[in-house]
């Protein structure tokens, strides 16, 4: 998954994270045929770069290259928008307490007044 797709997925606001999901879907339901359409090309392709680099499984990453590509594209067109409205302004909390990161911090402690001191 190309880096930009993967911060969209699994973005945190989910105003950002199921459009983005959504787009993925739909590119790969569209990829699907058109890699079936290109197995002709795509499969011989892949398997002469698996010969010539001697890596293992080129040939199948490169049939299912279209279906992938329209995946990323789907996720970056439906995620995208929803990202610049979104998702860019929405601090990320780095820790698992709100007040750790917040850049307000809380006011100290004060003393009873002594009236209200018990003798």
């Amino acid at each position: 998954m190309l880096k930009a797709t993967d911060h969209l997925v699994k973005h945190p606001n989910p105003l950002v994270r199921y459009p983005s999901l959504t787009g993925a879907f739909l590119g790969v339901i569209v990829g699907a045929p058109v890699a079936l359409v290109a197995l002709p090309i795509t499969y011989p392709l892949g398997k002469q770069m698996e010969n010539n680099t001697g890596k293992p499984g080129t040939a199948t990453n490169t049939m299912y290259s279209p279906m992938t590509a329209t995946g990323e594209g789907g996720t970056l067109a439906l995620g995208g928008p929803f990202w610049l409205l979104f998702g860019w302004w929405k601090p990320v909390l780095s820790s698992s307490s709100p007040a750790a990161s917040s850049p307000i911090k809380p006011a100290p402690k004060r003393a009873a007044p002594p009236s209200t001191i018990k003798k």
